[in-house]
């Protein structure tokens, strides 16, 4: 069975369902960005902090360099699989969207000067 996204209880609605997944995708991208900084240059223990309990479990605090390997563990295991999941509830909850008839649109009407 495929992994899927799992919303947050609150998200009932098309509109909700992809405001969560846009956010689930900003928050791996600022975690993405810290695994990063931390192979290139290293970080510091605030910046660790920050990261997924997930992620701390698999690789320990060190001030060192995340190794090459490490990073493209992340890379291969962690982040692309989950990015993967997120942008699938994006697009299935985008086309849920383009399809709604929520609201009449009147394209003469649709813009506007300010």
């Amino acid at each position: 069975m495929a992994e899927t996204l799992k919303f947050d209880e609150s998200c009932t609605t098309p509109e909700k369902k992809t405001g969560f997944a846009y956010r689930a995708q900003e928050v791996l991208q600022l975690e993405h960005n810290i695994i990063g900084k931390w192979f290139r240059e290293g970080i510091t223990q605030a910046e660790y902090d920050q990261l997924a309990q997930s992620k701390k479990d698999a690789f320990p605090y060190t001030t060192n360099h995340l190794s090459k390997k490490d990073c493209r563990k992340y890379q291969n295991e962690m982040h692309e699989p989950k990015s993967q999941i997120i942008i699938k509830g994006i697009t299935d909850n985008r086309q849920l969207l383009k399809d709604s008839i929520a609201w009449d649109i009147d394209l003469d009407k649709l813009t506007e000067t300010k």
